[in-house]
């Protein structure tokens, strides 16, 4: 019987079969003669047999030769595939115009690495790899790949990376990974996976590596990640998390890496991250975090880099980061936070990088980088701010970087840039400087810090003629002479 015969006979029975029992299963007050019901049912069965249709292709395909020998590795040099005997590899990858592995290709069976990435792959046979106990590396990624058969790794007892990127996989087997115990990276990303369920990684107990970036996983079980205990990179990002369960990573006690970024979660548990006690990365960015728990990290100490950026967060206090001694990389840009209070970042004595821009924020305490003694990058960059105190960058004598480019600032408070011994970079563009007197304080700094100044030369906004001019040229004639009048008249400003 032919292959195509086969798969029109199994793709007619089960049609007639799942029909059957579609119908059967609907109550009698909604029977399939309901347009409702007749459209679900043939919906779900157009379902079955899409996934069907998938499995029966893999049957259809052909298993490449898999032979032993010092001739095998002869022979693998006179197929398609690049075939090296010293470093024990086999690369099929980039061959265009294939949607199967090459049926006359024949794989040593001591080949360590395999690649057959970059092809038109969307089918393969269980058998494929059948008798490779020695290979470790495989890669498939940038394939047509929607399923992959149960047994199709069984064989591949030694193997330690899988790269699985690019395809179209909507789901794995539950036992696709059982006998890959020695597995410690295995990528998965990029590809149309919607569950994921513990027993497909039961196996893994040494696995160190996971990505599951940019598939469409809308939620995650408790227990996902149980049996990963060597885990240390987790990567989540680009998928539809809305939520995580309180209890999903606690099972991954040495876990450092972990990327939550590009999701929909609205909130975190007190307890989300309280048994990473390894943590050094969080990548939380681009979700929809309206608010943080206090404190953020219970008990996660050793978090070096925290990234909270383009969420919805419109405060943040001393007592979201009061346990994060190591901090290191704080990123806050893309908020809602209007005010920055007294004190915020004080417990953040390791902080050298703090991101806070487009916030459309408009105060700025004077006390609000109080402690931070060795930061050294600062972007407050487009935002709203019209003044800073005179005294508000008193503590940042390590500071090396100032971003103030993008705000409201008419002019700076005399002394602002006094105290900031290594700064090297400055960004002022982008402000309406009100080139009057009170411009002089800045005119100054920047006749003295040229070399400093990263961006363009800021010019002034107004007024009247002085409209277009360089700050730097200012003069006390051009912008004092004749304004007296104006002056006094603005408490504070004389």
């Amino acid at each position: 019987m032919s292959r195509g015969l086969l798969s029109h006979l199994l793709t007619c029975c089960v049609t007639s079969a799942l029909l059957t029992g579609l119908c059967n299963a609907a109550p009698a007050s909604a029977s399939c003669k309901s347009t409702e019901c007749l459209t679900a049912a043939l919906l779900r069965l157009e379902l079955e047999l899409g996934q069907l249709k998938k499995h029966v292709r893999n049957l259809e395909q052909s298993a490449w030769p898999i032979e032993g020998g010092s001739v095998a590795w002869q022979k693998c040099r006179k197929g398609v595939c690049h075939c090296g005997r010293h470093s024990r590899t086999v690369s099929c990858q980039q061959l265009r115009g294939l949607n199967s592995v090459p049926r006359r290709q024949v794989i040593p069976d001591s080949v360590e690495v395999l690649h057959l990435s970059h092809t038109h792959i969307d089918a393969i046979h269980e058998n494929a790899f059948r008798g490779l106990f020695r290979l470790k590396e495989l890669y498939v990624s940038e394939n047509l790949l929607e399923v992959l058969p149960a047994k199709l790794f069984y064989d591949l007892e030694n193997l330690s990376v899988l790269n699985l990127r690019g395809n179209r996989i909507t789901e794995l087997e539950k036992d696709l990974m059982v006998n890959n115990r020695l597995l410690t990276v295995l990528d998965l990303s990029d590809n149309r996976l919607t569950e994921i369920y513990e027993q497909e990684f039961s196996a893994l107990s040494v696995l160190n590596y996971l990505t599951l970036r940019n598939n469409a996983i809308v939620s995650l079980r408790p227990d996902t990640f149980r049996y990963l205990r060597s885990l240390e990179h987790l990567d989540l990002s680009g998928n539809r998390l809305s939520s995580l369960p309180e209890t999903l990573f606690s099972s991954l006690k040495v876990l450092q890496i972990l990327n939550l970024s590009e999701n929909r979660i609205t909130a975190l548990a007190d307890m989300t991250f309280g048994e990473n006690v390894r943590l050094v990365t969080l990548d939380l960015h681009q979700n929809a975090l309206e608010n943080l728990s206090e404190p953020l990290l219970q008990n996660t100490t050793s978090v070096t880099y925290l990234d909270l950026s383009a969420n919805r967060l419109s405060r943040v206090s001393d007592r979201h980061f009061e346990r994060l001694l190591f901090l290191r990389h704080l990123f806050l840009g893309y908020n809602k936070i209007k005010h920055l209070e007294n004190g915020t970042f004080t417990a953040l004595t390791s902080l050298e990088h703090l991101f806070l821009f487009g916030n459309s924020m408009t105060r700025v305490d004077n006390g609000a980088f109080r402690g931070l003694h060795q930061l050294k990058w600062l972007l407050l960059n487009d935002n709203d701010i019209k003044t800073l105190p005179a005294n508000v960058f008193k503590d940042l004598g390590s500071l090396e970087r100032l971003q103030l480019n993008s705000n409201e600032f008419h002019s700076l408070a005399t002394g602002l840039l006094d105290n900031l011994p290594r700064l090297r970079q400055v960004q002022l563009g982008k402000n309406p400087w009100h080139c009057d007197c009170f411009i002089l304080y800045l005119t100054h700094w920047l006749k003295v810090n040229r070399d400093k100044l990263w961006d363009r030369q800021p010019k002034c906004r107004g007024p009247g003629d002085l409209g277009g001019s360089y700050v730097i040229n200012m003069t006390f004639n051009d912008v004092c002479d004749g304004q007296w009048r104006s002056m006094v008249s603005i408490k504070g400003r004389v």
